[in-house]
């Protein structure tokens, strides 16, 4: 089952998971960012997997789309950026209103 996280804002979306049922291995986690996302949000997901590799010496890639067999998906971006990289996650998107705001979101 894949899970996925949403970190929405105006200048990047993240899509981490923790859900009820216990921790999720997130080691295989892979960070999605459109491929014409605006400059600061792809060099927002270089910057995350740089800081989660600092921390946990594991370096998640970044692909521009969701992949069928990534066991988690980290989605960066605004609703419109997500929109070809992850069309069924872009619809789950909320906007955080504040132009600095985000929204985290946890979804099967």
């Amino acid at each position: 089952m894949k899970r996925v996280v949403f970190l929405v804002g105006a200048a990047f979306v993240c899509l981490p998971s923790v859900m009820a049922e216990g921790p999720v291995d997130l080691t295989a986690a892979v960070i999605v960012v459109g491929a014409d996302a605006p400059t600061p949000e792809q060099r927002a997901a270089d910057m995350l997997a740089d800081e989660i590799e600092k921390r946990t010496f594991v370096r998640l890639a970044i692909a521009n789309d969701v992949s069928a067999n990534a066991s988690a998906v980290i989605a960066l971006g605004t609703k419109e950026s997500l929109g070809e990289a992850a069309p069924a996650l872009a619809g789950k998107v909320e906007n955080p209103g504040a132009a600095e705001g985000y929204t985290v979101r946890a979804i099967e």
